[in-house]
């Protein structure tokens, strides 16, 4: 079998506009996954909303671009995102 290597973003963001977030993501990309949690910022506890998406790298700029209209939506200065290089197969 024949791997692929990709990137896994993940984004965290505070999880109060599931539907506005949504409707970002579905505009860039065709698939991701998102969950939901309890995290902790500056002391304080909020539910999070974690969206992991794996893309070719090539599509970083659309993990940038949607993540500054994430920021807006939820009126924040910015959500984390980590990257992760990964090998993907389809079976």
């Amino acid at each position: 079998m024949k791997t692929k290597k990709h990137y896994r973003y993940r984004i965290y963001t505070e999880h109060v506009n599931f539907h506005g977030i949504r409707d970002i993501l579905d505009k860039y990309f065709d698939g991701y996954t998102a969950y939901t949690g309890m995290g902790i910022w500056k002391g304080l506890t909020e539910r999070n909303l974690t969206i992991e998406i794996i893309t070719p790298e090539s599509r970083a700029v659309d993990i940038e671009a949607a993540c500054r209209k994430i920021n807006r939506a939820n009126r924040q200065a910015c959500c984390l995102t980590t990257i992760d290089r990964v090998e993907t197969i389809f079976v």
